[in-house]
C-alpha cells in the first residue's frame, strides 16, 4: 500500500469553551515515513499542536532512521532532532 491514514477528531463545549481536538492523526507513506499530529485549540486561547515524524532505511548490513518532534503551545515551544545508524 502507497499511504495510510487515521484521524480522529472531537469537537466539545465545557463551561463556556469550545475546544477542537486532534485526538490522533497518523500517515504511513510506504512504511518509509511515519507522520503523527495531535493537539487541541480552545475558543479560551489555550492551545497545544504536537507533531512527529519517524522515517527509517535497513538495508541489511545498515540500518539508518531519524525523526523530529515539535510541540506549539500557548506556553512553549519546543523542537527535537534525533538520528540514529547501526551495521548489522
Amino acid at each position: 500500500m502507497l499511504f495510510e491514514m487515521d484521524a480522529a477528531i472531537t469537537i466539545s463545549y465545557i463551561d463556556g469553551v469550545f475546544r477542537t481536538s486532534l485526538d490522533n492523526l497518523s500517515l504511513n507513506f510506504f512504511n518509509f515515513i511515519d507522520v503523527s499530529v495531535s493537539g487541541f485549540i480552545e475558543s479560551d486561547g489555550d492551545f497545544m499542536i504536537h507533531g512527529s515524524t519517524h522515517m527509517g532505511v535497513d538495508l541489511g548490513i545498515i540500518a539508518f532512521s531519524g525523526g523530529f518532534d515539535l510541540t506549539i503551545s500557548n506556553t512553549e515551544a519546543r523542537a527535537d532532532f534525533y538520528m540514529h545508524g547501526e551495521a548489522n
